[in-house]
């Protein structure tokens, strides 16, 4: 199955069109993540006329090829404007690769060669603004504050989690447990971006995926083939959720809370019966999600009042894939 028809969000139909048009690109949107093929469908869907519509997919198609026959080559102006400046190029040098091909994109885009120049320029400052906002946080004690959690987390809770049978998805922050078939225990933790960079705060997410709730009801195979993707259930817990760090925070305490915190939602995911939709539902908050599993279990006519009673009807501007599934009309905007 294509990402692009694996999507929450349906892809613009006239990106689609155009991605059918040319196999090359089509490849390269599918490789992209996730939010990135979500970033070009909205460009194109928020235009208002079907002919602009049209032209704003042509470019993404073109933009995708012209990035793949660059990829890794260095704009002659950032080249000129790097070696001009050694410690901006020795700094450039240290970004991640990611970084430093976005930083290059950036100054590719600009149609005329003031433009890439004044492009590159910024490039150049924009790497030294970097090193002294690094150079302020470390005098400060607040420079990898994220790092810092991630080894506090590790050394705290890692252990409990393992002996519980959960193993990292990626990274420190994302732990999955697939020991049972067709369910998936999962903990997230996200940073968040708001509030004090210099005492970020830190959210846990406990998630349940679960892939046939319907499997114990008697859905088939084919049934379960066409429902992508699995439900998933935002457990609530009785625990604190959100966690800071700063400089002066007692790394001792926060790690017993954090232990806490997450005993408790293992405890949870354990007590939860998968192939019990109320009990799923009482763990499900949003209509939105409570509709999904019981479309999922065959419930319709109660996933159609559940969607309805929480959710604004969607608009044609806006379609919801669950929404045309529960068969309820778009309404006309305006």
């Amino acid at each position: 199955m294509s990402y692009l028809d694996k999507s929450t969000q349906p892809i613009a139909a006239e990106l689609t069109a155009a991605l059918a048009t040319d196999p090359e690109a089509a490849a390269l949107f599918e490789a992209m993540g996730y939010y990135d093929r979500q970033n070009h469908s909205e460009h194109v869907r928020m235009a208002k006329q079907a002919a602009t519509r049209e032209r704003r997919a042509a470019a993404v198609v073109e933009l995708l090829i012209a990035q793949a026959d660059r990829a890794g080559v260095v704009p002659q102006e950032l080249t000129d404007a790097l070696t001009a400046d050694p410690a901006a190029k020795a700094l450039f040098a240290q970004l991640p690769k990611r970084d430093q091909r976005s930083r290059a994109e950036h100054v590719h885009q600009g149609k005329q060669p003031a433009t890439r120049e004044r492009r590159a320029a910024k490039v150049v400052s924009s790497l030294h603004d970097k090193e002294a906002r690094v150079e302020e946080r470390k005098a400060a004690g607040t420079h990898d504050l994220g790092k810092q959690f991630d080894s506090l987390f590790v050394d705290a809770v890692a252990p409990m989690l393992k002996a519980a049978g959960f193993r990292r998805r990626t990274g420190p922050r994302h732990w999955i447990r697939d020991t049972v078939d067709d369910r998936e225990d999962r903990l997230e933790i996200y940073r968040l971006r708001s509030g004090d960079p210099d005492e970020p705060t830190f959210r846990l997410e406990p998630w349940v995926w679960v892939g046939p709730v319907e499997g114990g009801i008697g859905r088939t195979a084919q049934q379960l083939a066409d429902r992508w993707p699995p439900a998933m259930l935002w457990t609530r817990t009785p625990v604190e959720d959100e966690f800071r760090l700063g400089p002066a925070t007692d790394r001792a305490a926060l790690a017993a809370d954090l232990l806490a915190a997450v005993t408790t939602i293992v405890e949870t995911f354990d007590a939860i019966r998968p192939d019990d939709l109320e009990s799923l539902l009482e763990t499900t908050p949003g209509s939105w999600r409570q509709a999904g599993a019981l479309y999922d279990c065959g419930e319709i006519e109660r996933a159609r009042e559940v969607y309805l009673s929480g959710r604004v009807q969607p608009t044609v501007g806006e379609p919801d894939v669950l929404g045309q599934r529960l068969g309820i009309a778009p309404e006309q905007p305006g």
